[in-house]
């Protein structure tokens, strides 16, 4: 049995239906000693109550954190962080479900190599299927193809800068508590994308990235439209605000901008393609004009260092520009 103790971050608003299913797999399946922190964001159902009574019917150490208002899940991930005590940590939604033994194979892992961050394979579902649809994306390759260049050893981004490429996913990932508050992690306090800052910081810092092949977790993928990762209307366009606080992230360690920031610019354009498409009509236009303005402030030695690069990305961003110049 591993020794290391996990602070398990749930951030939840209105989970009733699925807050019992995820702590059973989480306290049930492993034997790691882990102490949950639910963080709730104002629900209005019986998520809090329900929690609750489940863990100290299993005698799991706790802590409800009852944040005001309805603030987002970035919050509520900010607001528990603070008060993490354990060696290693893990961010976990609230209708996600770790797979049996996956918790202790991951935190022997992670002890072993003394990791900063372990990086988790993961299987995304329907809910109530069986079948495995893989990873997000483009997730299987990247993942896999870092498994086969460095198998057990423990790398940082300096070293493979297409760890970045992978969806920034908070669940897939145990921290190590102490790296987590060294580089001041924090997530965007926005209604969407507010784990996009998160992943920048948490990698591009990272000198000991290590990797768990086995799927550590089941992502429920849905099927419905409901969840707020599918809205469509002007909350999407917060992914400006993310965008923004990215630049200033990396404006203020220049090392890494130097490194890393032509695969941020690309990545910021392909997440901004993919907003678009997910945006109702009547927001595309102003949302579009924001964001190409958001270019204006590159230097012409930030251009040349994206054309040294990365040649598409570079003539992609000069378009935007061109384009505000001649409207």
């Amino acid at each position: 049995m591993p020794n290391s103790k996990v602070g398990v971050v749930i951030p939840t608003y209105n989970e009733n239906n699925n807050i019992v299913n995820t702590l059973n797999s989480i306290v049930h399946n492993n034997t790691t000693d882990v102490k949950i922190y639910l963080s709730d964001d104002n629900s209005s159902d019986t998520t809090v109550g329900l929690a609750a009574d489940f863990l100290q019917k299993n005698r799991i150490p706790y802590k409800i954190i009852l944040n005001d208002g309805n603030n987002g899940a970035g919050y509520c991930r900010n607001s528990a962080l603070d008060q993490i005590a354990e060696p290693l940590t893990l961010f976990f939604d609230a209708d996600d479900l770790i797979l049996p033994n996956m918790l202790d194979r991951a935190v022997s892992i992670a002890t072993k190599v003394n990791s900063d961050v372990l990086l988790m394979a993961y299987q995304c579902r329907f809910p109530g299927s069986t079948i495995n649809l893989g990873m997000a994306g483009d997730d299987n390759f990247i993942f896999y193809r870092a498994i086969r260049t460095f198998g057990n050893r423990t790398f940082s981004t300096f070293d493979h800068d297409s760890i970045l490429c992978l969806t920034p996913f908070p669940w897939n990932r145990l921290i190590k508590t102490s790296y987590a508050k060294r580089v001041s992690l924090r997530f965007s306090q926005t209604p969407v994308h507010n784990d996009v800052l998160a992943h920048w910081n948490l990698l591009t810092n990272a000198k000991d990235i290590a990797l768990f092949e086995s799927p550590f977790c089941i992502h429920n993928v849905d099927s419905t439209g409901n969840r707020l990762s599918n809205i469509s209307d002007a909350r999407r366009t917060s992914v400006l605000q993310v965008f923004d606080e990215i630049e200033d992230f990396f404006n203020k360690n220049i090392n890494l901008r130097d490194r890393f920031y032509h695969l941020y610019v690309k990545s910021k354009l392909a997440l901004f393609n993919w907003c678009w498409r997910n945006l109702d009509e009547e927001y595309r236009g102003s949302f579009q004009s924001q964001f190409t303005r958001s270019f204006l402030s590159l230097s012409n030695a930030d251009l040349r260092m994206l054309f040294d690069k990365d040649p598409d990305t570079a003539n992609s961003v000069l378009d935007y520009r061109t384009s505000v110049v001649c409207a």
